[in-house]
């Protein structure tokens, strides 16, 4: 996969993010953005990118709290009714 270490990206990328709509609203997405980002950096990555769906505007909400942009993903990523975010890491 072009996701995976030593493949032609080879970046943090946060995949498949759920939370159980009985425990939404707790902070608990957040808390798992924000560990996904500090073991990010503490490999010494400069960014953490993650996709979700378009309609998904609870998520596209945080991810943008969480200082997330957008950007255009590389071709050889899936983008059918996809939004690209990528944060940037202090490390």
């Amino acid at each position: 996969s072009a996701l995976e270490p030593g493949g032609p990206i080879d970046v943090p990328y946060l995949a498949n993010l759920c939370v159980s709509v009985k425990f939404q609203r707790r902070g608990i997405a957040e808390a798992l953005v924000l560990e996904a980002a500090s073991r990010a950096e503490d490999q010494c990555y400069k960014y953490l990118f993650v996709s979700v769906d378009s309609s998904n505007f609870p998520a596209r909400r945080l991810y943008e709290k969480l200082e997330f942009l957008p950007v255009v993903p590389p071709p050889e990523l899936p983008q059918r009714r996809k939004v690209f975010y990528v944060r940037s890491l202090s490390g």
